[in-house]
């Protein structure tokens, strides 16, 4: 499979971790696992940033958008944000906030609810 099926995969998998637990924090492995492999494939950026920029969980995307801390993908993600805003979309921007929040280093949610991998040491 290629890296951009499995970073999809890892997703709807990461999707079905919260909803059977409701808990944040069960996304980490697949998310984890999705920045490793992003972080494996720089060759692939690109399809990675537009392939982040249209999955549907925005806890996912989150971590993933900290963790990275790729230019292309904040400005993206930013550039969603204001559209969702300057158009009252107001079902977009609440889940957009989420992602643009984690756009800042100092991240609240990357220490509470994902301390496990930004607190800790990860490759």
């Amino acid at each position: 499979m290629n890296p951009i099926a499995q970073v999809s995969q890892l997703e709807a998998r990461g999707e079905c971790a919260i909803t059977e637990s409701a808990n944040c924090s069960g996304i980490m492995p697949f998310c984890a696992e999705a920045i490793s492999l992003m972080r494996s494939h720089p060759e692939l950026r690109n399809e990675f940033v537009n392939l982040l920029a249209s999955m549907r969980r925005p806890e996912f995307i989150a971590v993933c958008v900290h963790a990275l801390r790729w230019t292309q993908l904040n400005e993206l993600m930013l550039s969603k944000y204001n559209y969702a805003v300057k158009n009252n979309d107001w079902r977009a921007e609440g889940a957009l906030r989420t992602v643009v929040d984690a756009i800042d280093p100092s991240w609240e949610d990357a220490e509470d609810f994902y301390a496990a991998f930004f607190c800790e040491p990860n490759p």
